[in-house]
């Protein structure tokens, strides 16, 4: 009964430090580098935060993307190709916080981005014989 006791308040423990602000960071860096990812949901435009914190410098590079004259529908809306993973204990500072920003952009899967690529592509060869 000792034992589980303290693998549980260990886990609490490593659960709680990776969360706080010197963990934290170290914990993105380390784990989650390449981890926010954004894309259109046609993928013309895609991007890595590698800082995992920028979102307004995300944005900014989206909207200066944007040609009007090459506009489709599917470019308008930026998306994030990441999700609430809860095996990912040291992010769950991000998951609880109400105003964090990456989580309000809406969720699109990679593997719905290339399909969605695969499509527009096969319009424009047909549109174009």
């Amino acid at each position: 009964m000792k034992k589980r006791y303290y693998i549980l308040m260990s886990l609490i423990v490593i659960i709680f430090l990776s969360n706080i602000p010197p963990l934290r960071y170290t914990f993105d860096w380390l784990v989650d580098e390449t981890h926010y990812k954004y894309a259109t949901a046609s993928g013309n435009f895609s991007v890595i935060d590698r800082s995992g914190n920028n979102i307004s410098g995300v944005k900014g590079g989206f909207k200066e993307s944007i040609d009007p004259e090459k506009l489709i529908a599917d470019d308008t809306v930026l998306c994030r190709l990441f999700w609430k993973n809860p095996l990912a204990f040291w992010r769950y500072h991000s998951y609880l916080d109400k105003n964090d920003p990456r989580y309000k952009i809406p969720y699109k899967s990679e593997d719905e981005i290339e399909k969605r690529k695969k499509e527009i592509a096969h319009s424009l060869k047909n549109h174009v014989n």
